[in-house]
């Protein structure tokens, strides 16, 4: 993951940070991203927003504009049919189960 980060802080691909750096020099990037981590950029750009919506009157923090990550559930045959069927017929499209 720091790679990738690394990467996006450099403004390189992951492929010529791999071909450009000794094992060396990524082991030492990782020792001082643990005392100094990377500057995460979802909360750079909430941060941001918070700050804009307080601004406008609004009574946020920067939590508020963090992506989230949503929590499938299982589904039984029945009920994805019962989804798609409702799909299908408010589109006005034949189910032609």
């Amino acid at each position: 993951m720091l790679l990738f980060r690394l990467a996006l802080q450099l403004g390189r691909t992951v492929g010529e940070l791999e071909r450009e750096m000794s094992s060396r020099e990524l082991s030492e990037w990782i020792a001082y991203e643990r005392i100094h981590p990377l500057p995460d950029p979802h909360w750079s750009a909430a941060l941001i927003c918070s700050v804009l919506a307080n601004c406008w009157g609004a009574s946020t923090s920067p939590e508020d504009f963090l992506p989230t990550v949503q929590t499938l559930r299982e589904q039984s045959p029945a009920e994805a049919l019962e989804i798609f069927s409702t799909y299908a017929n408010a589109h006005n499209a034949r189910l032609g189960v």
